[in-house]
């Protein structure tokens, strides 16, 4: 199995930082004491394991990765003779016999999950008292390296967060919320049948049992994640949106998509901390937006699952992989694309400053609106009782002309009828 890139280090290649301490440094300055608080439980992680001496079972160990969240082996199973992977976690967590208990427990859930999209997990030990996860080898790149060097069409993007879907509808079935899911974290296997590469997503560092409320197998931070492809509610700096369920591995999906399609994070930002606010608030530039040919139901389905209330995202990642296959297949999908209105109340959530300020001037324009309409009105009683008494007044006209021509006429027919009278006599 390849390592993710935060785990991962290339013969020859600088080996990447986890990024933690430099969340803390680059934050420092902007970030508030809440932000801070989580940065530093972020921080508090204990570093990366040397390399073990042996593990029970296996052999020819070779680093292949090292991260913020542990180590990863490539090495043989000597009983089998495969190819296996091992990731050994950070943090000098014992196993007591409860912390024993816990593991076997999550490793049970976690070998029950069997799917192609899945990293076959095969068992969980321990190093010296330090956790360490066995699991298949995959032969494949990470999903960001792939993308890195070339667009991706819309097709290919969606047939693969398509499949992870399916895959991670197997894992919510299971019993387990992977909280990280991120393009690093999806490996592509070689295709068995010379089609396109099976995606497949690995590192359960973060996951823990969906139903589990006590510490996992990893220690136990509300922040955990990746910032630029974190949930809102994950970053726990807003309490009402309740806790981290499988609803946030469905928001993970859709930025993964949206990373494919546009080649940037849903939360991207110049740092961490910045990351970690934009998260919180959802401000994710609209896929649209960024994208104006993209197709509408694309944008639609990413919307959908980025959106900042996790009751208002799709209700089960099985749900997102069949709208996404309809897509593929040419059949409307399910769901509804968002309302004028509910686009215009999302943006004033995401620039509160500048929608207050085009409220005021709407107000303010609502107000000479209502005025300049009053005095219309006004206007317009007046030039209808002008018309009015204008009528009035040519029918007053009218009347007059027509008595001054009777009083003519009858005034003629007298003077005529005195004239014969004069001249009988």
């Amino acid at each position: 199995m390849s390592a993710a890139p935060d785990e991962r280090a290339a013969a020859g290649d600088p080996v990447r930082p986890s990024g933690f301490a430099g969340l803390v440094a680059r934050g420092r300055r902007r970030a508030g004491a809440e932000t801070m608080r989580i940065v530093g439980s972020l921080a508090a992680l204990d570093p990366a394991p040397e390399a073990p001496v042996a593990i029970p079972g296996l052999a020819e160990l070779h680093e292949v990765g090292r991260g913020g969240m542990g180590v990863v082996y490539r090495a043989c199973e000597t009983r089998l003779g495969r190819t296996v992977a091992v990731k050994v976690l950070a943090g000098r967590v014992a196993l007591t016999d409860e912390g024993r208990l816990r593991a076997e427990r999550e490793a049970a859930l976690l070998t029950r999950v069997v799917h192609p999209n899945i990293v076959q997990i095969l068992y969980v030990t321990d190093v010296a008292g330090v956790p360490a996860i066995v699991m298949e080898w995959i032969d494949g790149p990470a999903l960001d390296t792939l993308t890195a060097s070339r667009a991706m069409p819309v097709g290919e993007a969606v047939a693969i967060v398509a499949d992870l879907a399916r895959g991670v509808a197997a894992l919510h079935a299971g019993g387990i919320v992977h909280r990280d899911i991120k393009p690093a974290n999806v490996l592509l296997a070689p295709p068995a049948d010379r089609g396109r590469p099976v995606p497949k997503l690995v590192d359960f560092g973060l996951a823990r049992p969906g139903d589990e409320a006590g510490p996992s197998l990893t220690r136990e931070c509300t922040a955990i994640g990746t910032p630029a492809f974190m949930a809102p509610e994950q970053t726990g700096l807003d309490p009402t949106l309740g806790p981290v369920g499988p609803a946030a591995d469905i928001h993970a999906l859709g930025g993964i998509l949206y990373w494919l399609l546009s080649g940037r994070a849903p939360y991207d930002a110049d740092n961490a901390s910045s990351s970690l606010h934009r998260a919180a608030a959802g401000d994710a530039t609209p896929l649209g937006a960024l994208l104006p040919r993209l197709p509408a139901d694309v944008d639609t389905i990413v919307s959908k699952c980025l959106e900042r209330r996790p009751d208002a995202r799709y209700p089960s990642a099985a749900a997102l992989g069949e709208d996404l296959t309809r897509f593929l297949e040419h059949r409307p999908i399910l769901a509804r694309p968002a309302s004028a209105v509910e686009r215009t109340l999302k943006w004033a959530r995401r620039r509160p400053a500048v929608a207050t300020l085009l409220a005021g001037v709407f107000v303010a324009a609502l107000a000479l609106g209502g005025g300049a309409v009053y005095h219309l009105r006004l206007l317009q009683a007046a030039t209808v009782a002008l018309e009015a008494g204008r009528d009035q007044l040519i029918q007053a006209q009218v009347l007059a002309r027509k008595s001054f021509e009777r009083l003519t006429d009858a005034s003629a027919e007298r003077f005529l009828a005195r004239g014969a009278a004069l001249d009988d006599s």
